[in-house]
């Protein structure tokens, strides 16, 4: 014999829709929503920093970690010691710059102790060129209220040039690769 047992919704004893884990559904380590966001745009900087990318996610479970993986595609110019970053900002918060480790790392509040990554070019080709360079951060902020994720680039002084999803020179001909600036955003159950 064969038990089928349908229903419309389940609710919990205040009215309120349960989550998974009231259910006995075992999340831990689960992806449990993904978000995908690009930049077409083309932006500047010299030593001013410039926000290229934003994606917000709403993390299903006050425990999930959520997964940012980030690749940025950059042009520059000789000598050009770029670097991007990266903040968070939960609905009705401030900004908080991501970072490796906690405040242990002492005072030096440097681009060096925020989740930060490199974005250098060394010849004087390299106007021509495109590069191209990967983030990867594991983030728990601790919340079911919309998050939103922040990328800003910034070169080291004002007689350098970083610009994202472009070369420096911007050939037209074939050869210049297209942009490729995307993040995407994983919530892994806690």
């Amino acid at each position: 014999m064969t038990s089928i047992l349908k229903v419309d919704n389940i609710q919990k004893a205040n009215g309120s829709t349960p989550k998974a884990n009231d259910l006995g559904i075992n999340t831990t380590g689960t992806v449990l929503k993904t978000v995908f966001a690009k930049t077409d745009g083309i932006h500047g900087t010299s030593n001013a920093e410039v926000l290229y990318l934003t994606a917000t996610i709403a993390p299903t479970l006050s425990s999930s970690k959520i997964l940012i993986s980030h690749l940025v595609s950059y042009g520059g110019a000789a000598n050009g010691y770029g670097f991007g970053r990266c903040e968070r900002t939960v609905a009705g918060g401030s900004a908080v710059n991501l970072r490796y480790g906690d405040s242990s790392f002492g005072a030096n509040t440097g681009k060096g102790v925020y989740a930060s990554f490199g974005m250098q070019m060394n010849n004087s080709n390299d106007v021509y060129k495109m590069w191209s360079t990967g983030f990867n951060f594991l983030d728990t902020p601790s919340t079911t209220s919309v998050v939103t994720y922040k990328f800003f680039v910034q070169a080291d002084a004002s007689s350098r040039q970083i610009i994202v999803n472009r070369s420096v020179t911007d050939p037209t001909a074939g050869y210049r690769p297209p942009p490729n600036t995307t993040v995407t955003l994983t919530e892994i159950g806690g």
